[in-house]
């Protein structure tokens, strides 16, 4: 089905803007209430005007979503798709396809849009007929499920449970395992949940991307023993209780971990001799950074490391000075602000030394919320030609010293014609302008961005 053929703009749609355009301009003329009988009521021709200019551009919307070509909404609906919650992932193709028949087409004969699945640990006959539905129109394309977690799964439900002993053997019917290729699972409770996701890692041959945000013992165990084949993982620590080791398959590993369990995080991560993205969350405040003694942590095919603190900013420099990534390209940093911490980075810390030995595969550097100190400016990593740096500092921090970045180059690239682009950006806290260098009278508050020599 193909969109229409316009060379311009419809007769119809002519109209619709014309009228649209008289009924707003008449709209600015009328009130929307009027004394009537001593009493104050919505005015009758201020009501129609405003369904008139609204029926208008339902129209116009129409005409105009016609004429797009295929492709073009594929874009689209592949956006929407992609931006709906997993908890959501089987409602919106199914909105979509009720717009109109063509909509309905266009998706019909798409099947990954039909290859993301929810249901819970129990699903109803509704939810196993809707998955069904969807493996039948996702044909032989691989499939990423989310089992949802337990409070979503009761915001859902909408009718009683029709089984709770028999969703591995529904699961088996539908041979879901053998397609699976992602497996999230939000928080469960109960025996149901645990077993369904302990089914779905251990018979899915070709699962390569698992999340998770709870462990059992039985879980846990079942995980490692498919760890050799997993290739990105989305996971909270196992703990310091068990030894093992990443497999070398995995590219790309976000893990949650107490400071006490990120000490043994580099010899878990010993065998995985491919990763590219690492994202570390450290969940608990430490009452004493200095007492705590990291392995050493190697890596050398790790392109971006992601490093979110909860705690201290100086167990950024713990961690960062037993870090060693010969091939790294873009270092990420958040952490809590407090009013005595110290800019970043201090010199001869461990956030400093690794920024001076890998100063020359490092290209990019974020922080977000940390005070920045004039040191960072004198680092090798800045001085390079193509180096990147978005910074945000505290909001109720100190401003960034951008007149230290400015001595940096030889270059003042903030001329005429940008300066007064950045003054005016600078009035709005929530966004920045991404201008090569500050003015030095340009004083910037809190929540600084700072881009330079890109």
């Amino acid at each position: 089905m193909q969109p229409k053929q316009n060379d311009g703009l419809t007769g119809e749609i002519e109209v619709a803007r014309k009228l649209s355009r008289t009924f707003k301009e008449a709209l600015l003329h009328a009130r929307p209430k009027h004394l009537l009988h001593g009493k104050m009521s919505e005015n009758p021709r201020y009501t129609t005007l405003t369904k008139l200019a609204q029926q208008c551009d339902a129209i116009l919307l129409h005409e105009y979503f016609a004429m797009l070509p295929n492709e073009i909404l594929l874009e689209i609906f592949d956006f929407y798709c992609d931006t709906a919650s997993s908890e959501y992932w089987s409602i919106s193709p199914l909105i979509l396809q009720a717009v109109c028949r063509r909509w309905s087409h266009i998706l019909r004969s798409c099947p990954h849009f039909w290859s993301r699945l929810t249901f819970s640990s129990s699903p109803s006959a509704g939810r196993r007929c809707l998955t069904e539905l969807f493996l039948q129109r996702a044909g032989t394309s691989g499939v990423d499920v989310h089992v949802l977690a337990i409070d979503h799964a009761r915001q859902l439900r909408r009718r009683p449970i029709v089984s709770e002993d028999h969703t591995v053997e529904w699961l088996k019917s539908t041979e879901l395992a053998n397609r699976m290729r992602r497996l999230s699972v939000g928080i469960f409770e109960g025996a149901d949940s645990e077993a369904l996701a302990i089914y779905l890692i251990e018979n899915s041959p070709n699962l390569h991307t698992i999340k998770l945000e709870q462990w059992t013992k039985s879980l846990r165990i079942i995980f490692l023993r498919r760890l050799d084949v997993l290739r990105h993982l989305d996971i909270t620590s196992l703990g310091t209780d068990i030894s093992f080791e990443f497999g070398r398959r995995l590219e790309t590993l976000c893990i949650r971990v107490r400071p006490s369990q990120a000490i043994v995080l580099g010899t878990q991560l010993e065998g995985a001799v491919a990763l590219k993205r690492l994202e570390v969350t450290v969940t608990d405040d430490i009452p004493r950074v200095e007492d705590l003694q990291h392995s050493s942590i190697t890596l050398s095919s790790l392109h971006a490391l992601i490093l979110h603190l909860h705690t201290d900013l100086a167990y950024a420099d713990t961690f960062l000075g037993s870090f060693h990534a010969p091939s790294i390209q873009q270092l990420a940093i958040t952490a809590p602000f407090a009013d005595d911490s110290p800019p970043w980075p201090t010199e001869d810390s461990g956030s400093w030394r690794f920024l001076e030995e890998h100063h020359q595969a490092l290209n990019a550097l974020s922080t977000e919320d940390i005070p920045i100190g004039a040191s960072l400016a004198r680092c090798k990593f800045v001085k390079r030609s193509g180096v990147r740096l978005s910074l945000r500092a505290p909001s109720y921090g100190p401003p960034i010293p951008h007149i230290a970045f400015d001595q940096v180059s030889a270059k003042d690239r903030t001329d005429d014609k940008v300066l007064p682009q950045a003054r005016e950006d600078s009035d709005d806290t929530g966004t920045r302008s991404g201008i090569a260098r500050f003015a030095p009278r340009l004083r910037l508050a809190g929540k600084d961005l700072l881009f330079t020599r890109s």
